[in-house]
This record gives C-alpha cells, sequence and structure tokens, in this order.
C-alpha cells in the first residue's frame, strides 16, 4: 500500500480507537503508574496507544507519552510521575539501539530502588524475541494477552 493509503487506514485506527475508549467505562486507578513511550525516531504508535488505553482501562494510572520522544523527556517524566512501569514500543530492528541506549539511561538516572519495571513491545522485538534481556528489559510483551498476565 503507498504512504498516503498507510496514513488514512492509521487515521481511520484512531479514531475507532477514540470512539471505542470513550464507550469504555475504565476502572479507577488502583494498579499503580505507567508511563508508555516510543524512543525518539519511531514514528508508529497504535500499538503502544492500544497498550495504555488496555492498562487504563484495568486501572493503571498511564501516561502515555506518544513517539518520538528525546530520552531526556521521558526521564523528566519517570523523575515527575514515579511510575512502577515504563513500556517502551519499537516497531523497527533500527530502533532497537535506541531502546537500549533509553534503558540504560533509565537504569543511570534512577537507583535501583526507584528504576521502574521496564517491558518493551513492538514489531522490533517480535523479530527478535530474546534481544529484549540483552539491552536490560525487564519484560517483553510481544501482545496485550501476554502483556496483561505478565503484570498479573
Amino acid at each position: 500500500i503507498s504512504v498516503a493509503q498507510e496514513h488514512v487506514a492509521t487515521a481511520i485506527t484512531q479514531y475507532v480507537m477514540a470512539n471505542v475508549y470513550t464507550c469504555a467505562n475504565p476502572s479507577q486507578p488502583s494498579q499503580g503508574k505507567g508511563v508508555i513511550t516510543g524512543v525518539e525516531g519511531e514514528l508508529h504508535q497504535i500499538g503502544s496507544h492500544m497498550v495504555a488505553d488496555m492498562l487504563e482501562l484495568q486501572g493503571w494510572d498511564i501516561r502515555f507519552l506518544g513517539v518520538n520522544i528525546p530520552h531526556q523527556a521521558i526521564l523528566q517524566c519517570i523523575q515527575d510521575f514515579q511510575p512502577a512501569l515504563v513500556g517502551i514500543s519499537a516497531t523497527m530492528v533500527l530502533k532497537i539501539p535506541a531502546v537500549r541506549d533509553l534503558i540504560k539511561d533509565i537504569r543511570n538516572h534512577f537507583p535501583s530502588a526507584a528504576t521502574p519495571r521496564i517491558l518493551v513491545g513492538g514489531s522490533a522485538f517480535r523479530t527478535l524475541p530474546d534481544v529484549y534481556r540483552e539491552i536490560g528489559a525487564d519484560e517483553f510483551a510481544p501482545d496485550l494477552r501476554s502483556l496483561t498476565t505478565i503484570l498479573s
């Protein structure tokens, strides 16, 4: 499909997601805090947005940062919000080094007691499912069902 067709499909999907979410009955936050983001240079956000919405519906207090976020902005959000969980999404394998660098920055900036649990997901990690260990993530969630199991 063309880039224009992909963008139309993305816009339609985001519209449907927004309408479905407004009809849902989210739980009151009781599961903890989380930050969901894509690294700098990541341009695809539907999957990570679905994750953020699902976690909110399950009672998490979520900050969805979107994609293409500079590392410093992510670190500042973690500092201010103090989440128990950080989810990082990457669609392309080329973004795995940026995810690795972000994880390293998170672990360096926050002492072990304050380090949030770091999960990764997205097509890049489904292509290389064991690489999450090599880059310092705590878990890899290949899909929403797996994420729910990991967090339960």
